[in-house]
């Protein structure tokens, strides 16, 4: 999964993180974001993951492993 980006709204303590697993043929893609306080930061990353992963992007994540795996 690539986090494609995370922001910080200092003045309010907002982070933002976005997240996107995308096929290798770029025909399939999942994104998620996930918004809370910095102090979240961890919980708010892995909720994002445990979400994606929901989605499908588990299906994804599968295949490009054995793509890349010599011995598969």
């Amino acid at each position: 999964m690539l986090f494609r980006s995370a922001t910080l709204d200092q003045d309010n303590d907002k982070l933002t993180i976005k997240g996107i697993v995308a096929s290798l043929d770029g025909k399939t893609i999942y994104q998620c974001d996930r918004q809370g306080t910095s102090m979240d930061a961890k919980k708010l990353g892995q909720k994002l993951g445990k979400d994606i992963l929901k989605m499908g992007a588990d299906k994804i994540l599968k295949e490009i492993y054995q793509q890349s795996d010599p011995n598969s």
